[in-house]
Order: structure tokens, then C-alpha cells, then sequence
């Protein structure tokens, strides 16, 4: 649940959670956007793919059935880096064409400045993870956490602190495109 909400204050109210997400009427807005820069994540440097100079990306957050709009400005200064992000674990139902598969559903986001804003409702809930589809840049950092909350959660953890989403990933200390060759 997200903010101050109760289990009494859900925002699908009593919709089957085996069925359709319902409409909530709220968009949860988002602006990403994506460099490269040199970073040590693991104490080796190398040029990594940064979200808003973050490794990995900040965390998406919503609740099942919010609309979630993700604006995203590619300042990658390689002309041959554009990048589409896909919305793993989202089933894109009403939205096909948001789902961030290059030369399938869209064209890739232009580097050195260009845009595109993805609008599209959290249709399953659980934690999942967004991810460029386009070579393989999640490789070199391009991704990040999507938790969407939803009517059925689990009780039994028990812990102090919420510590977020752990990402676990492949990564490699050559670039992506090495790697494709």
C-alpha cells in the first residue's frame, strides 16, 4: 500500500484479484533521464547506463490499476545508443504498443536528447523490473525495480525496516557490445 493507505482505504475496493485491474483514477507520474557516465558499482569502472545518475534506475511504485506515465529524455551522446524500456511482469493488455520492443512495438528513443512518454495501467501486481529492450544495455546499468501493491499480501515477513527491492542481474565489466559480438 502505498503512502498512509489502510487495508480498510485500498484503492480497487473489493475487485476480484483474480480478475481485470480496476480503474483507480490515479496516474503516477514519472520522468527518467538516461546517461552514461563512468561508475564503480562493484569497484570496477567502466561506462554504465545511469536513470536519473542512478545504478540501477529509481523504483517504480503504484498500485494495481493506477495508470503509471514514464517520460523518458535519452541523453545518451552515442548516436548508435537509442533505447526503449520494457515493463517486465506487466501484461500491457490495453497498451501493446507501450510495451518497449524496438522495430515491434516502437521505434527506439533517440539519443542526444530525444523523448517519448510511455502511458499504461499496473494491470498485474507484485514486484517485477523494467528494462531496455533495446541491444542488450541492461547490461550496462539500464534498468531498475516496479513494485505494484495489490489486494492480495503476504503477512508473514517479519522485519524492522523495509529495505526496497534487492535487484539482482547480469553484469559485466566490458561494455554490451562486446558482449554481442
Amino acid at each position: 500500500l502505498i503512502g498512509t493507505q489502510t487495508k480498510e482505504d485500498v484503492p480497487w475496493g473489493n475487485a476480484d484479484p483474480t480478475g481485470p485491474a480496476p480503474d483507480t483514477g490515479v496516474t503516477r507520474h514519472y520522468n527518467f533521464t538516461v546517461t552514461r557516465a563512468y561508475k564503480s558499482p562493484d569497484g570496477f569502472n567502466k561506462s554504465v547506463i545511469l536513470v536519473n545518475d542512478q545504478f540501477p534506475g529509481p523504483l517504480i511504485e503504484a498500485n494495481w490499476g493506477d495508470m503509471i506515465e514514464v517520460t523518458v529524455t535519452n541523453n545518451i551522446d552515442r548516436e548508435d545508443e537509442g533505447l526503449t524500456l520494457h515493463w517486465h511482469g506487466l501484461t500491457q493488455r490495453k497498451t501493446p504498443w507501450y510495451d518497449g520492443v524496438p522495430g515491434v512495438s516502437q521505434c527506439p528513443i533517440a539519443p542526444g536528447g530525444g523523448s517519448f512518454t510511455y502511458t499504461f495501467q499496473a494491470d498485474q501486481y507484485g514486484t517485477g523490473w523494467y528494462h531496455s529492450h533495446y541491444s542488450a544495455q541492461y547490461n550496462d546499468g539500464l534498468y531498475g525495480p516496479m513494485v505494484i501493491h495489490g489486494p492480495i499480501q503476504s503477512e508473514a515477513a517479519e522485519y524492522d525496516i523495509d529495505l526496497g527491492p534487492v535487484m539482482i542481474s547480469d553484469y559485466y565489466h566490458v561494455p554490451y557490445y562486446q558482449i554481442l559480438q
